[in-house]
């Protein structure tokens, strides 16, 4: 572990590959600050990314786009989706579907609530719920390929997350998710904005720091560094790759609260290392192949 100097600098330039390939490759700063929809694809491409496979998580964040591009009608050239917005946030409430949850769990119901029979009694009051719950062909982008799915949410957790999201923007960030809580990390601070995203439903502690974290990457002039706990997301990915170098990560706070001691002991930036371990895990074989590519074994 007290060897680790070169592996950690390492990690911090594949937190540099994952800027370039990840976040510069797909999104613009400008465009991000200067349209809403482009900011809100931002934020589902991280919020959708919870505890299950990502290609499944890119699959519900690619029918989510394209069921709510329909319903707000959002368009490159005649682009009403302000007022259409504006026009259906009496749709945003998460509320009639969460208690409908917590009134079939009292039942003895597991599982998502999408798949109970008396779902219909909240969908049919919701045309926004009903579109999001049911199933439809889309495009799915994933890895540099295209394939055609049938897709749908059927976990009642992502349904309210994408109604609390939509009520967020237009309630609180003034239409703008990205630039809301840029601005926020930028005035108030990471905590806050932290704390505005677990607000959200479904977007816990991992998907937060997520989110801050790619904004702290395409905006490194306002990142404050003591405050790298709200921005240092630890996953599956990243305790596996700690953990193969030698560091005891017992649970989630204890890892990142020994890597960032170990990026303030070397002088390695937080941001690029938490999004490097994250690279190495999910790129381990193409990273591997690239070096048998180079290198004699």
């Amino acid at each position: 572990m007290y060897g680790d100097t070169m592996i950690f600098r390492n990690i911090e330039k594949l937190g540099e590959r994952y800027h370039k390939d990840y976040l510069a490759a797909r999104w613009n700063k400008a465009k991000l600050e200067q349209d809403w929809w482009e900011a809100l694809k931002f934020f589902f491409s991280h919020s959708f990314m919870r505890g299950r496979r990502d290609t499944l998580s890119n699959e519900y964040c690619c029918f989510t786009i394209v069921v709510l591009e329909e319903f707000l009608s959002v368009s490159e050239t005649t682009d009403t989706s302000h007022v259409k917005l504006i026009e259906s946030r009496g749709l945003f409430d998460s509320r009639p579907l969460y208690e409908f949850k917590r009134r079939i769990r009292s039942k003895g119901f597991r599982g998502s609530s999408v798949k109970n029979d008396r779902f219909e009694s909240v969908s049919d009051n919701n045309p926004l719920i009903s579109l999001l719950s049911t199933r439809m062909e889309v495009t799915v982008r994933w890895d540099n390929r295209r394939y055609k799915k049938a897709v749908r949410l059927d976990n009642d957790e992502d349904i309210m997350m994408v109604l609390d999201t939509l009520n967020f923007i237009v309630t609180k960030a003034n239409y703008n998710v990205y630039k809301y809580l840029r601005q926020t990390i930028e005035d108030e601070g990471v905590k806050t904005a932290y704390e505005h995203l677990i607000g959200i439903r479904a977007v816990g502690d991992k998907l937060a720091t997520f989110v801050i974290r790619d904004i702290g990457l395409l905006n490194p002039e306002i990142v404050i560094a003591s405050d790298c706990k709200y921005y240092f997301p630890v996953d599956v990915w990243v305790k596996d790759v700690a953990e193969r170098i030698g560091y005891d990560v017992k649970d989630t706070n204890h890892a990142r609260q020994v890597l960032i001691q170990r990026c303030e002991k070397l002088g390695i930036n937080p941001l690029k290392l938490a999004s490097g371990l994250w690279y190495l895990g999910f790129r381990s074989l193409d990273l591997t192949i690239e070096f048998l590519n180079r290198s004699d074994v």
